[in-house]
């Protein structure tokens, strides 16, 4: 989970600086940079989902590995009484 907060951090990095280099380059005319600059882009942001979505499902997954231990102590206590 670590990793993946550090992942999301660094796209919305780079997400940032693909922006502002789309940005710069429309302004000079190059059409081409810029294609690739927005490509660049799409990627970041399909990779920022794609670690958000695992970083959610980590939790979620955490959670429920939680409640399962818990649900196994309370199991143990019933059948010793």
């Amino acid at each position: 989970m670590k990793h993946d907060r550090k992942d999301i951090r660094h796209d919305t990095k780079d997400i940032r600086e693909d922006r502002r280099e789309v940005r710069q380059d429309l302004k000079k005319g190059e059409t081409t940079g810029a294609r690739h600059e927005a490509r660049d882009l799409r990627q970041d942001r399909r990779d920022r989902r794609h670690d958000v979505r695992n970083a959610h499902r980590d939790r979620k997954d955490l959670r429920q590995d939680r409640k399962d231990v818990r649900g196994d102590k309370q199991e143990k206590k019933d059948s010793t009484k």
